[in-house]
């Protein structure tokens, strides 16, 4: 699995050969040979018929994202379920924080001493629903990293263009306009 550089993951994402040529870094003696690349065929995924309510907002929220981002293929149908169930589950677990008195509570523990004595020790305790929320957004975070839907991953994130001509540098346009005033 292409993952972040640096950390033991498998690397970095590789570009498709049509993604080299759109920048300008194709390199026939790199990009030539080898595996084909493919690209993932565009389009929406169907939206599964058990989502309700909050899952199915985010479902729509999250394809309209991917879409803006040029990132959405049909074949992203289980990342984008996994995201969905990690949005879902750190959303319900907002809820159950949010119903709760106080995020901090007392364990109590109560010891007798040699003489008999009860000691009653007080210790202040974040709430286990804090923890739980904590991992559920770790699990959301490395989906919408999976997907493209974070800044710092849009970058690493396979991008489909269609066979889109890229916009010209400002270099490229003043040689273009000296070009034509030297026509003329």
């Amino acid at each position: 699995m292409p993952g972040v550089k640096g950390q033991r993951s498998g690397g970095r994402n590789a570009k498709t050969v049509k993604q080299h040529q759109l920048d300008g870094t194709h390199r026939a003696d790199r990009h030539g040979g080898g595996f084909a690349n493919p690209d993932p065929p565009l389009g929406d995924t169907p939206k599964p018929e058990y989502l309700d309510g909050e899952a199915s907002a985010e479902w729509d929220r999250t394809i309209e994202r991917c879409r803006t981002n040029g990132t959405l293929a049909v074949t992203d149908d289980a990342a984008i379920e996994n995201y969905v169930d990690a949005h879902v589950q750190w959303w319900l677990l907002k809820q159950e924080r949010d119903g709760l008195p106080s995020v901090l509570w007392e364990k109590v523990t109560q010891r007798m001493d040699e003489a008999g004595h009860v000691e009653t020790f007080r210790e202040p305790r974040i709430h286990p629903v804090v923890g739980r929320i904590d991992s559920a957004l770790k699990t959301k975070k490395a989906l919408q990293v999976e997907l493209g839907l974070t800044p710092a991953s849009r970058s690493r994130v396979k991008i489909t263009i269609k066979d889109a001509k890229p916009e010209a540098t400002p270099l490229e346009k003043l040689q273009a306009e000296t070009r034509q005033l030297r026509a003329v």
